[in-house]
């Protein structure tokens, strides 16, 4: 799977460049411009990076790089126009693995990126449990199971729940069959034809079983599939 990174800034420009740049090199970037977006994101997925502005229409970048330091595994880059000495100096101290000023140089940007990456998630920093919450069912990542609301345990064969995974860390946003085969770990079975419809049919198939049943995985036509919750 490829790594999650959380782009935290009140500028959508500073937004979409960073989105863009990212995911041109297999990081999958989501997005948001204020603490509220941020914190409302942090409670459904696991980020392995933070990337965020210090001052934010909501409050400040640096007391949520702080949370997000005493409850997470991540990694966090602080993006920022000042220049102060002692602006980067409290980042670093308080929370930050790197500090960065606007303007920035792309390459410059995605090399920290796999350094702070290095040290945090596959150098061996501690990661909490990766629980992801939707609807009323948890998908736990570490122990590769999914709950259901009274935390029963709903059965998935490997392909199901990596599949699962990436639409769930994908909600309410359209993928193609080849990119759902892709960050699933599956691209050798694209040859197969239509494989993911099959595993797809399957998921909604044991998702409507569940009480309430109101996760639906979508078809958008001549596109991919969506799950919306």
């Amino acid at each position: 799977m490829a790594f999650r990174i959380l782009v935290l800034d009140d500028e959508p420009q500073i937004c979409t460049l960073l989105q863009t740049l990212l995911e041109m090199h297999a990081y999958t970037v989501d997005t948001a411009h204020t603490i509220a977006e941020a914190t409302a994101a942090t409670e459904a997925v696991h980020y392995d990076l933070f990337i965020l502005d210090q001052a934010l229409p909501d409050g400040s970048g640096l007391d949520f790089a702080q949370r997000m330091h005493e409850v997470s595994g991540a990694g966090l880059i602080i993006l920022t126009g000042r220049r102060d000495q002692v602006d980067r100096v409290v980042a670093l101290e308080i929370a930050a693995d790197d500090y960065i000023t606007k303007p920035f140089d792309n390459r410059e940007l995605v090399a920290r990126v796999r350094s702070v990456l290095r040290r945090t998630v596959t150098g061996g920093r501690t990661a909490q449990p990766r629980l992801v919450h939707f609807d009323d069912m948890t998908l736990d990542t570490d122990a590769r199971r999914l709950l259901d609301a009274d935390g029963q345990e709903v059965i998935l064969t490997a392909q199901e729940f990596d599949v699962l995974q990436v639409l769930v860390t994908h909600r309410n946003r359209v993928l193609e069959r080849e990119a759902i085969l892709k960050l699933a770990g599956l691209r050798k079975h694209a040859a197969q034809g239509r494989a993911v419809d099959g595993l797809v049919s399957r998921l909604r198939g044991k998702l409507a079983l569940q009480p309430g049943g109101t996760v639906q995985i979508r078809t958008i036509h001549g596109r991919g599939y969506m799950l919306s919750v």
